[in-house]
């Protein structure tokens, strides 16, 4: 998002807000899958939750007369509040049906928007994952096409081990990129982590990490797959949350929250 504020907003900024667009480190037992269940709205702010989930879906704050208490000085929530739609079309149910998604390229508000559930930026590059299948676009071109690079929506086998146009998932739960660029895909029914090398490039490589490490068919409804044969010390990782709210007359709403994980140990 872009942001249309003025110095002199900016310079008034110092209190902070509680709803302002940032996200927070929170640690939490290993549980969930991590994914919001809400659709964002283009002009919708961001705040942090906490680890324990008490920012859920549907909670609602007033903004106060005067604007924000949560300090001196601190603008009311909406004087900086213009931005403009990256991705997918949010009126899309409301027009005709326009068929399947182009795995070779689309323009990034064309439609049929595609099904976008975990990002991850490296550099220029946004990656988002559909669940079953692997999609790119160059952000520093203002025309880049969406792509897929991976895996494809249908198919009942996991598969990596090779090049990523060959890689193929059951139900992807979450991703993330690395430091190195890098992306680690979690498929929780296919009960694998599998790494991504050169993600959406001429060198794309899928890669087995933990869990399964060859070509299985879809256990149905006994998943995951590699579910190991004794019961651990358990982990705890790091994850960050991200609210997105939706504000309506005076009253701001939760509309979707995101949850990624940072590391673990």
């Amino acid at each position: 998002m872009t942001s249309g504020c003025s110095q002199a907003d900016k310079d008034k900024d110092d209190g902070g807000s509680s709803k302002g667009a940032t996200s927070s480190d929170a640690t939490s037992n290993a549980g969930g899958d991590g994914h919001g269940d809400g659709h964002g709205n283009p002009s919708a702010g961001m705040s942090a939750g906490g680890a324990d989930g008490s920012e859920s879906n549907g909670g609602a704050a007033t903004e106060p007369e005067g604007g924000s208490e949560s300090g001196a000085g601190s603008p009311r929530i909406g004087e900086c509040s213009t931005g403009q739609l990256l991705l997918g079309d949010p009126l899309y149910n409301d027009k005709p049906d326009a068929g399947d998604p182009k795995p070779a390229g689309q323009g990034r508000l064309d439609d049929p928007p595609i099904r976008g559930e975990a990002m991850a930026v490296i550099g220029n590059k946004l990656f988002i994952e559909t669940e079953f299948e692997l999609w790119s676009t160059d952000l520093s071109d203002p025309n880049g096409k969406l792509a897929r690079f991976a895996g494809k929506e249908g198919n009942t086998f996991i598969n990596a081990g090779g090049a990523c146009k060959d890689a193929s998932f059951l139900v992807i739960r979450d991703m993330t990129a690395t430091p190195d660029g890098k992306l680690a895909v979690v498929d929780y029914v296919g009960g694998a982590i599998i790494e991504i090398s050169d993600p959406g490039g001429p060198n794309c490589k899928a890669n087995w990490v933990a869990g399964t490490h060859a070509k299985t068919d879809d256990p149905g409804d006994d998943y995951p797959l590699a579910q190991g044969d004794m019961d651990g010390p358990g982990a705890t990782y790091n994850r960050r949350y991200t609210n997105v709210w939706m504000r309506t007359g005076r009253t701001w709403q939760i509309v979707a929250r995101h949850a990624s994980v940072i590391c673990g140990q």
